[in-house]
């Protein structure tokens, strides 16, 4: 039998607690003589009900009432609705006996409601008998569909993991529970800054501010420390043996340096340190270039000349050197004068004659 509206007088609208109220009356002998219509086998389902629908949500959060009548069957019709909509429902072919009403609303038209789309309203479950003498009627109190995320931990480990529900520290494999959930207190190891109580997580540490100072660089406050530990003015894992303790130990690969402490000194870390002569040269490490090593190095333009040296001799800074047989000549220069060269030079006052010919 095909569902029809027929429209209510509007009525002033009742605030019933921000719920909207589908009521349900139930009536029976008068359509007792339509049993006759119902298919073979379905004499017992002849149960009527008009559904009277008010106070529609105008928030668009409903267009879809569905009503379910559980008995010895189930019986489910669904009614497209209007924003503040005013209406009654008639219902045909209900079960009897005792029959279980629920009612669901959508904010889609029903045509695209399927089984498995999510109601923005639902109703208390109200269960009624149902029989063919005694007209029942039932009012469902519709509430808002409230949604959750909710998480499941199996706690076989005796422990609880990070974002766990927790009551206390003692339940945490972290030993720290904050904001009701497990996490990694500050300066424990981390992965992620979820895994933080204090929401950060910097350079494999939980840190309470961004930018945190390494193990063994230089501190004044336990807060600057990615692990947030300063002792003897140093970044250390808290607890841990000092890295100025003249020993190594703690994990050091070398005296207070190194696994826990700042790196240790090298060649190569452009800092004239572990007594050396100069930035990573002396000392332990090759000697450091001079002007007189007899190799070209340390920016000097040839061997030990020119650079950070003295400038390198030429054919014109009227010296004699760099194997000259006179001053800028002869050798890597242009041959000396003489007097028998077939030229005027040297003072002569003629053709290799005169002056110191």
């Amino acid at each position: 039998m095909e569902s029809k509206a027929k429209k209510l007088t509007p009525r002033p609208r009742k605030f019933v607690a921000a719920f909207a109220v589908l009521a349900a009356a139930l009536v029976f002998p008068a359509w007792a003589g339509c049993s006759a219509a119902l298919e073979e086998g379905d004499a017992e389902h002849f149960g009527v009900a008009q559904i009277a629908l008010t106070n529609v949500p105008a928030d668009g959060s409903v267009a879809c009432v569905r009503i379910t009548a559980t008995g010895d069957v189930t019986e489910v019709r669904a009614f497209d609705v209007s924003p503040g909509e005013n209406a009654v429902f008639p219902l045909d072919g209900l079960p009897t006996g005792t029959v279980l009403f629920s009612g669901d609303a959508f904010p889609s038209i029903c045509a695209v409601v399927g089984s498995g789309t999510t109601p923005s309203w639902v109703s208390d479950d109200v269960v009624a008998t149902v029989d063919t003498v005694v007209p029942v009627s039932i009012t469902l109190v519709m509430h808002r569909n409230g949604k959750a995320g909710v998480g499941v931990d199996f706690d076989d480990a005796g422990c609880r993991s990070n974002g766990v529900v927790c009551g206390g520290n003692g339940e945490c494999c972290s030993g720290q529970c904050a904001s009701n959930a497990c996490c990694t207190p500050l300066g424990d190891t981390c992965s992620a800054s979820s895994d933080c109580c204090t929401g950060l997580c910097n350079l494999g540490y939980c840190q309470s501010i961004p930018g945190c100072t390494p193990n063994g660089a230089a501190c004044s406050t336990d807060a600057e420390c990615c692990n947030a530990s300063c002792s003897g003015g140093l970044c250390q894992i808290p607890g841990a043996t000092s890295c100025i303790d003249g020993v190594q130990n703690q994990g050091e690969t070398g005296i207070d340096c190194g696994g826990p402490c700042a790196a240790c000194p090298t060649c190569a870390d452009g800092a004239q340190n572990q007594g050396e002569s100069g930035i990573d040269c002396g000392g332990p490490c090759a000697a450091c270039p001079t002007c007189a090593d007899g190799l070209l190095n340390q920016g000097e333009t040839d061997i030990d000349c020119g650079g950070p040296c003295a400038a390198c001799p030429t054919c014109s800074d009227g010296a004699q050197n760099q194997g000259e047989a006179g001053i800028d000549c002869g050798g890597p220069c242009a041959a000396c004068p003489t007097c028998a060269d077939g030229a005027q030079n040297q003072g002569e006052t003629g053709i290799d004659c005169g002056g110191p010919c």
